[in-house]
């Protein structure tokens, strides 16, 4: 019998005709078969790269995707064609691709194990619902800069929602003890800002159990506005 691989971490560029996704498909279903506890895959080039089979595991317990065409931030397409079933999924790692709401929820519907949730450079993502993501209690998303502009966090203890241009609405955030924000600052209008300001102290005043809350970077007049929401506290 082999002897079943712990980690396994593959940084793949199709840039030349002399690998295919093919290529990809054979060293996923090794590492599938051989039980690996740690996945880790860069691939640039394609989209949907991944077959059906990766998206059936139920020994991986820590997965990270980057995924991107060649450039910097041409982003992929992450959107399973079939059921996702990675059944002892604890952390979950994902950079730079779209990420449509639907195929999100079909992902977080397979992994009844997630603890913690990482979106890096992730677009696509409008409406995050994990009211049925019963252990996930650590999200993360930065580099988000439109969107989500909603997020059902019920269980959600650490939230850090880093870089985005605008405030989103939280819904449900009564398990929420630690959570930061950075808000990228762009020049408005006068009402504009009055506008953000209101959606940022609405967004706040939802931190009703937070114990350790942390704004910024970010403009004086938010952060006025976060010591305004200390005040009335």
């Amino acid at each position: 019998m082999a002897p079943k691989i712990t980690s396994f971490h593959a940084d793949v560029t199709f840039n030349n005709f002399l690998l295919s996704s093919s290529h990809v498909d054979s060293w996923i279903k090794i590492v599938v078969t051989r039980n690996a506890d740690k996945m880790s895959l860069i691939v640039i080039g394609f989209d949907n790269v991944f077959p059906d089979f990766f998206f059936t595991n139920s020994s991986v317990k820590q997965l990270s995707l980057d995924l991107r065409h060649c450039g910097n931030y041409n982003l992929c397409n992450m959107i399973p064609k079939c059921t996702v079933l990675w059944t002892l999924l604890r952390n979950f790692f994902v950079e730079c691709c779209s990420l449509p709401d639907e195929s999100l929820a079909n992902i977080l519907s397979g992994c009844p194990m997630l603890e913690r949730l990482v979106l890096f450079f992730c677009q696509k993502l409008h409406h995050l619902d994990l009211i049925k993501s019963l252990k996930l209690t650590r999200l993360e998303i930065i580099g988000q800069y439109y969107g989500p502009s909603k997020i059902v966090t019920p269980h959600i203890r650490h939230l850090k929602l880093l870089g985005s241009l605008e405030p989103c609405t939280l819904v449900d955030a009564s398990s929420l003890t630690d959570a930061r924000f950075t808000l990228f600052y762009i020049e408005r209008t006068i009402e504009e800002d009055d506008f953000y300001q209101d959606m940022v102290l609405k967004m706040l005043e939802n931190l009703q159990n937070v114990e350790k809350l942390t704004i910024g970077p970010s403009s004086f007049r938010i952060r006025s506005l976060a010591d305004t929401y200390v005040r009335k506290a």
